[in-house]
């Protein structure tokens, strides 16, 4: 048989307006944030510093790029519109908000202090489950790895890590 399962959360839950101070960047430097909100965020509300770009960065596992493992597909705030809206994409169209738990790319399009501006009038209730996952069934489990590795006297040496791990039949 199945139990119920309860899951609970823990920290300080954001509410209300937040300003995410993204410290001193360079040029051309990219920093990956995360929705600071427990809802969906509608991107283009959200308020940047003048010398980050106006585009925000995204991985779409199931849009098909190199080696057909996903790609990163760009929104612009100017235009209000996905790099790319098709079928095999997750945002198939340019609605689709910034899910919660979800991170994307910043780019400082000149050298200085950095931040970004996130207000509670800029949640949505628009929820998907489409930018997640896998869209190749004859991959059905696939997976994404980050290693971090510190010299050791000579030897690199992994000291921390993280994956994520994709199913095609199977939603976040």
């Amino acid at each position: 048989g199945s139990a119920a399962t309860t899951l609970t959360a823990a920290g300080t839950l954001i509410q209300g307006n937040h300003t995410k101070n993204l410290g001193s960047l360079s040029a051309g430097q990219y920093v990956l944030v995360g929705n600071p909100y427990a809802s969906p965020l509608m991107q283009n509300s959200i308020g940047r510093s003048a010398n980050l770009a106006s585009s925000f960065w995204m991985w779409d596992a199931r849009a098909l790029g190199n080696n057909n493992i996903g790609r990163y597909v760009s929104y612009s705030t100017v235009t209000s519109s996905y790099s790319i809206t098709d079928p095999s994409s997750g945002y198939q169209n340019n609605g689709i908000p910034i899910q919660s738990g979800q991170a994307f790319f910043v780019q400082a399009a000149s050298a200085g202090a950095a931040s970004l501006t996130f207000q509670e009038t800029h949640k949505t209730s628009t929820t998907t489950s489409l930018m997640f996952g896998n869209s190749d069934p004859s991959k059905p489990f696939e997976s994404m790895r980050v290693s971090l590795f510190n010299d050791m006297n000579g030897y690199d040496v992994c000291s921390d890590g993280a994956m994520t791990c994709f199913r095609y039949d199977c939603n976040p």
